[in-house]
């Protein structure tokens, strides 16, 4: 059983965070939320939560709607980090507080990436420089 993302449940956070990753990049004009994002810092980086989300069941426990949710969600944060690095490189004039709040969300998506990837046992993702 997978140890990162036990449940449908537990991919309600990876939902969250692909969803303000597309908010921050494609609005430009934003203000910055940092209750929100401090509070999926807490989520992520709390093994306590992931413990209690464990024995959490779900009516339907099909390891293969799990397994497949999973690969869909894993596509989308490789997708939407790839763009928020892409913006990063590419606007020249981006202010402080957008260039945080996208550092900030790209560094939630490589920490999902990679519970994801040893959920699904994949190989680390090796970006060509």
């Amino acid at each position: 059983m997978a140890k990162n993302f036990p449940n449908m449940e537990s991919l309600k956070l990876v939902e969250n965070v692909i969803d303000e990753a597309e908010k921050a990049i494609t609005i430009t004009d934003w203000v910055f939320f940092n209750d929100i994002q401090q509070n999926l810092l807490e989520y992520i980086e709390s093994p306590s939560i992931l413990d209690i989300l464990f024995p959490v069941r779900l009516l339907f426990d099909n390891r293969k709607m799990l397994k497949k949710k999973k690969k869909q969600l894993y596509n989308l944060v490789c997708e939407k980090n790839d763009a928020i690095i892409q913006v990063l490189q590419k606007e020249s004039n981006i202010t402080e507080e957008r260039i945080k709040h996208l550092t900030s969300l790209s560094i939630l998506l490589q920490e999902i990436m990679k519970k994801l990837q040893e959920d699904l046992k994949l190989p680390p993702l090796i970006k060509e420089k």
